[in-house]
């Protein structure tokens, strides 16, 4: 699905938000270099993991930072926000017409669980660095779902057509795929900077950095079900419709962009 390109980030300017990132970018490359070098010595494995748990949090927060402040995330502003309203229209037929309605009609469980997933991929054709990760975080975000909630990997796997998402599901994933789509991106860029010679399984510090700066973005991301208690009197919409209104303020707040301005362009 799509391309594998790598993303150097943010380049150019002389400004204080590029050089945030420039910063970033001397942090994560010196610690590919001393991850090698504690690989190669007596510290072994264990070693690495341990500079790298010391190393990652300080790291994660500033590649968090510097995310926000470079003009250049308005790169994924559209990507995130096309995918989180196919994200929603595809949640919502689940909730109206069940498995059937975004087209879950396989034999086995193993196919009907890869149709589940496909429905909410849309076009797979490549495209932008930013445009790929995304995609990868919508995929990541319904795998997880599947995953970690018992009731809706049974449905999908038995076929059953009577389940119904339940909304503190919905909004679960809603905000799980503005974490998983910065999540995919920020991979990219620690990928093409934090370079390690010697390998070793079980150690991946581009998907720990890459977690442990998403992680510090995604409670700035509103949930649906809350903004929903938050209104006095009966509920005036559908969750989904809820979710739709608040795109553009998700989007705004995890890249720390101007709302108005989002809505207007």
């Amino acid at each position: 699905m799509g391309t594998s390109t790598s993303y150097p980030g943010p380049v150019g300017g002389t400004g204080a938000h590029n050089r945030e990132w420039q910063r970033t970018r001397r942090r994560l490359t010196d610690l590919g270099k001393r991850l090698d070098n504690v690989l190669r010595g007596p510290g072994g494995p264990e070693g690495a993991r341990q500079l790298l748990n010391d190393r990652q949090d300080d790291i994660a927060a500033g590649l968090a930072a510097a995310l926000r402040a470079h003009p250049s995330r308005a790169l994924l502003v559209e990507p995130i926000t096309v995918q989180a309203r196919a994200l929603i229209d595809t949640l919502e037929r689940l909730q109206l017409d069940g498995l059937v309605g975004i087209g879950v009609v396989g034999a086995s469980p193993d196919e009907r669980e890869l149709q589940f997933i496909s429905a909410f991929l849309g076009d797979v054709s490549p495209g932008t660095v930013p445009e790929y990760a995304v995609r990868r975080g919508v995929r990541s975000t319904v795998e997880t779902a599947i995953k970690d909630n018992a009731p809706l990997r049974a449905a999908v796997r038995s076929g059953d057509g009577g389940y119904r998402m339940p909304r503190e599901l919905f909004c679960s994933i809603f905000q799980l795929f503005f974490a998983d789509a910065v999540r995919a991106f920020l991979r990219a860029v620690v990928a093409e900077h934090l370079k390690i010679a010697l390998p070793v399984l079980y150690l991946d510090p581009t998907g720990l950095i890459a977690d442990a700066a998403a992680k510090k973005l995604v409670g700035l991301v509103p949930n649906p079900c809350e903004e929903e208690r938050q209104q006095p009197g009966p509920r005036r919409d559908s969750i989904a419709g809820t979710a739709r209104s608040m795109v553009v303020r998700a989007v705004s707040q995890i890249l720390d962009l101007d709302e108005q301005a989002l809505e207007a362009a």
